[in-house]
């Protein structure tokens, strides 16, 4: 991932006076672009140990970032089984 040479690693502090969605938002919103922008899952794990820094660092707890980026995770590579709720029409012979 690229980042200009004037990123600072500020971001929206855990302690703001902001909507907890809004805080939850930035985590999901980030994680997702990790996920679309890295090509081999060295690099996704790369990135999200930078974002789990970079989140860290502005006040959100450990805990919290291990959790979203686990369900993250689980959404896109633990498929729940499919279902078929179709009934079976009985044969007529």
């Amino acid at each position: 991932m690229y980042r200009k040479p004037t990123f600072s690693g500020l971001g929206s502090s855990y302690f703001s006076f902001a909507p907890w969605q809004f805080k939850i938002n930035a985590i999901n919103t980030l994680l997702f672009r990790a996920y679309n922008v890295c090509s081999d899952y060295f690099s996704l794990h790369n990135e999200f140990q930078i974002l789990s820094n970079f989140f860290s660092e502005n006040g959100f707890p450990k805990s919290l970032i291990e959790n979203m980026i686990n369900k993250f995770l689980d959404k896109f590579f633990n498929k729940p089984p499919m279902y078929y709720n179709v009934p079976k029409l009985p044969l007529y012979c």
